[in-house]
């Protein structure tokens, strides 16, 4: 697991006419992505814990706040952060805000139905 919390800083300036700003958000990750999804997880909502036998997972939050479980850890998520989960990882959410969360997930060697649920508490 990877975890990249959004910060203001390492913002790379452009120079001369390159009237831009950029910054690496993560690197060394595998080079197949073949799945790019748009999620809502509604207030209240959750995804159960689980693992992919063969899909790593990119999660980039894009509205609101989340609470993901990693084996046995608990992460507050916000806007902008992002988590990187290998495969095998087991990984939960619970949204326990007021509002949506919204995040794009990437999928990297995606297989349908490779997903293994876990008991919930």
């Amino acid at each position: 697991m990877k975890i990249i919390k959004n910060s203001k800083d390492k913002w790379i300036k452009g120079t001369g006419e390159m009237n831009y700003q950029k910054r690496i958000l993560m690197d060394n990750i595998p080079p197949s992505v073949n799945l790019i999804q748009d999620v809502i997880i509604p207030a209240g909502g959750k995804i159960p814990p689980h693992a992919h036998k063969q899909t790593a997972e990119i999660f980039y939050i894009t509205k609101g706040k989340i609470w993901m479980t990693v084996g046995e850890k608990e992460f507050e998520l916000s806007e902008k952060d992002m988590v990187f989960i290998n495969v095998g990882e087991e990984h939960s959410f619970r949204n326990n805000s007021d509002e949506n969360l919204e995040m794009i997930t990437l999928k990297i060697n995606f297989k349908k139905d490779d997903a293994i649920l876990y008991q919930s508490d």
